[in-house]
């Protein structure tokens, strides 16, 4: 194939030497695995859709993998290329449906083993935003839609895959507070020009994967304003009490996405804590203090002031912050205080002193005598 790069090559050709010749037009790459190979990048995993009969790929070493929410797999491990996983198709002439179904965002593309490469038409965009029922989403089970989310978040323009799902009206059965962000204001115009809380979210999203390839921090930064879609709109464009909100909503939000639990404990921090993170500057010692034990627990200490610094053009920074993660990871022994003071006093004052040693030896920290 004129003009392929070498690792895209060396893919297909183990491909076709794995499947016989008769198969070759039956079995297709789909997915990131054809974005990975045309971006120069070799993928570890396959993705692979075939028009192949169970007992033929069973013949080729696949073993069939049941899954309890997903369609169901055959699965292949080979030395050097790592995990090749086939989903199968009745025929051919479905293929298309199961890329709309598979990954709606920029690229819905699918390689052939000859090298064919058939991508997202501008009929296929346009019947996507005609909301045909035959390119539903209702099928595809949750944890494959915060699959290719997550897989999005670690791109290099993760913003790219929530503008498609707005532009063609694709995953609100997944994401529908996205769709909604889009009719609330982010804030006053004063303090948000922008206007809405979509464009406000993305452009947060876009402002922290400059600073950071982490995709739970873009995660964080996107949805970090979660609580603002609980205000009611009497209220608007203010949005009174939203951190704690967000915090109780990105629970049962994460949880609804089937997400890994320190996306949860992640999130749930950061939508508690960004809007004293934008007020670091006028914040007492005690509270700064207090913020970076919550940080620490949520697991976030490095995203906090990333995200604080994406929720404005400016990029508001947060000096001291090292520091003050420094003295709240601190033992009751590197504060001085004996195990002995802390048995003898009740539970409830524990936490005061501790809290009162860690502001002191944070002061002395900033004034240069600790």
């Amino acid at each position: 194939m004129a003009g392929v790069d070498t690792s895209m090559e060396a893919v297909l050709s183990l491909l076709r030497t794995l499947f016989p010749p008769a198969l070759h037009d039956r079995v297709f790459l789909v997915g990131g695995s054809v974005r990975d190979l045309l971006s120069g990048r070799v993928s570890q995993d396959l993705d692979l859709v075939a028009a192949v009969p169970p007992e033929g790929l069973e013949r080729l070493g696949f073993r069939f993998v049941a899954a309890k929410s997903a369609a169901p797999i055959y699965f292949r491990f080979i030395e050097g290329v790592g995990k090749v996983e086939a989903t199968l198709l009745d025929d051919v002439s479905l293929l298309t449906a199961d890329l709309h179904r598979r990954d709606f965002t920029v690229n819905a593309m699918a390689l052939s083993l000859g090298g064919e490469l058939l991508g997202l038409t501008g009929e296929s965009a346009e019947l996507l935003r005609s909301g045909s029922r035959s390119l539903s989403l209702e099928t595809v089970p949750v944890e494959r839609f915060s699959a290719e989310m997550l897989k999005a978040l670690a791109k290099q323009e993760p913003v790219r895959f929530f503008q498609r799902m707005l532009e063609l009206g694709i995953g609100v059965e997944f994401l529908p507070e996205l769709f909604r962000m889009v009719e609330v204001p982010a804030g006053p115009l004063e303090y948000h020009p922008e206007g809405d809380l979509c464009t406000h979210s993305l452009e947060v999203l876009e402002r922290l994967t400059q600073q950071s390839d982490d995709p739970l921090a873009r995660f964080c930064g996107l949805f970090h304003d979660l609580g603002k879609l609980a205000t009611a709109p009497p209220l608007y464009p203010r949005h009174h009490g939203h951190e704690e909100t967000g915090s109780e909503l990105a629970r049962s939000f994460c949880a609804r996405l089937r997400l890994p639990a320190l996306y949860r404990r992640a999130l749930a921090a950061t939508c508690r804590l960004h809007g004293s993170a934008r007020r670091w500057p006028e914040l007492r010692d005690s509270t700064r203090v207090r913020m970076a034990e919550q940080a620490i627990q949520a697991g976030i200490v490095e995203i906090l002031p990333l995200v604080a610094a994406a929720d404005k053009a400016s990029g508001q920074v947060m000096p001291g912050w090292a520091e003050a993660v420094q003295v709240a990871s601190m033992s009751s022994a590197e504060l001085g205080v004996e195990r002995s003071v802390l048995e003898g006093m009740a539970p409830e004052h524990r936490g005061t002193l501790l809290l009162q040693r860690r502001v002191e030896r944070l002061r002395r920290m900033r004034d240069g005598s600790a």
